[in-house]
């Protein structure tokens, strides 16, 4: 059926009624305008009067649009004009954006965006230590600022507050890498920040932080005996990491069904570095694990008292107790510097400058599970007499270079 239009008394407007749809007592009515632009007849739709459109409304617009189209500027039709309003609409809510995110503070950035990317993308170990730095250390100072109002002022600020809590410098360079990962995520999403080096704050940790204590035959006997005395499963555990050097967190975690006592190897899985390894055992350690309690191939083969691991795979830094315990009664750290002082983790230094008088670095790098040659020279220690030797080297060959000297000298005289 061909559309029945009607005539208004405004020109160039006109309507058509709805079948069915009523506006008040009467049918709604679609108002439409009828015009020329440049030259060709156009008709558009402005709108129904259930919309608030009515015939003066309509009049009005087209009006409008005629004005336009004389002056030479503005939306000729109401194509145009709609097209107009929407670009304006979305440039007004893209300033708004912009505006909320100029006023969002780091308290707000950090629990409504960036917590949860930390938690879902990093190690548990490594999102508790962000998630610490946060709480502790910069939302109490920070966490009202707005993130682009952060900048060497408050960055400044930061670190004065953390030196007067006593943190090492290395601890201040981890808690403001914390910030900087944090504004460097809002960075990459668009938001105008600052983030300055360590350096340019003064919280650059020191170059070198390797640990210098290499345990003597002595004190590492010393050491399994005192644990022996007061807990046979951490003298079980030091033992284990003594003759393997294998890490903490790899021993605390093994299982009967990673070991195999006939072959006299055991084999890492879901290492810190995500490789599996395998390490033979020595028949002093094969015999010690035939002494212990197994019922299951998921029992673990060196826990705790009650059978819990000493390490949980989320939690790889905890240094057993009574470790520390046996360090204190035998005073090994008595007026040591920090970075002189016994840990656990000197177990596996000491391992590493024992196995280096042998084995060429593939191999050490293969015994110990590092992927890259810098991590092998961080753990194996010059030994003094190789120091020496060196420099009676170095010595020898001066003097050989000076008789040679001498000798050319006279046969050139003569």
């Amino acid at each position: 059926m061909a559309v029945k239009w009607h005539k208004t008394s405004f020109l160039g407007v006109r309507y058509r009624e709805h079948a069915t749809r009523k506006h008040g007592i009467r049918p709604d009515r679609c108002y439409s305008i009828r015009y020329k632009v440049d030259g060709k007849d156009k008709e558009e739709v402005v709108g129904w009067g259930s919309e608030g459109i009515t015939a003066e409304e309509a009049f009005k617009r087209l009006s409008e649009l005629r004005e336009n189209s004389r002056k030479g500027s503005g939306a000729k039709t109401l194509e145009e004009k709609r097209s107009i309003a929407k670009a304006e609409e979305a440039a007004e809510h893209r300033a708004k954006l912009r505006q909320n995110k100029q006023n969002v503070t780091l308290r707000d950035y950090w629990e409504q965006n960036y917590r949860e990317h930390a938690q879902r993308t990093k190690k548990a170990s490594s999102f508790r230590s962000e998630d610490g730095h946060m709480r502790v250390w910069i939302l109490p100072l920070l966490g009202d600022t707005p993130l682009v109002q952060i900048g060497f002022a408050e960055w400044d600020a930061l670190v004065r507050n953390m030196s007067c809590g006593k943190l090492s410098q290395r601890t201040k360079e981890y808690a403001a890498g914390t910030l900087r990962r944090l504004m460097r995520h809002a960075q990459d999403r668009g938001l105008p920040v600052q983030i300055p080096t360590s350096k340019q704050i003064g919280a650059q940790g020191p170059k070198d932080n390797r640990r210098l204590r290499v345990l003597t035959p002595e004190e590492a006997e010393k050491l399994l005996a005192k644990l022996g005395e007061i807990d046979p499963h951490t003298e079980h555990l030091t033992r284990f990491c003594m003759l393997t050097g294998c890490r903490l967190s790899e021993a605390a975690n093994l299982t009967w069904a990673h070991v195999d006592i006939e072959g006299q190897s055991v084999r890492f899985a879901d290492t810190k570095n995500k490789d599996t390894r395998t390490v033979y055992l020595s028949s002093e350690l094969v015999e010690m694990l035939k002494t212990l309690p197994r019922s299951g191939a998921g029992d673990f083969v060196l826990p705790r008292h009650d059978g819990t691991p000493f390490v949980n795979k989320a939690d790889r830094t905890d240094t057993p107790y009574y470790f520390i315990e046996a360090v204190k009664a035998l005073a090994l750290n008595e007026g040591r510097s920090t970075r002189d002082r016994v840990t656990f983790h000197t177990i596996r230094h000491t391992v590493a400058t024992n196995l280096a008088k042998v084995l060429d670095v593939r191999s050490l790098m293969d015994v110990m599970g590092w992927k890259v040659i810098a991590m092998a020279a961080r753990y194996i220690h010059t030994q003094e007499e190789t120091k020496r030797q060196a420099a009676n080297i170095l010595a020898g060959a001066w003097k050989k270079q000076e008789q040679a000297k001498v000798l050319q000298f006279n046969s050139s005289a003569g």
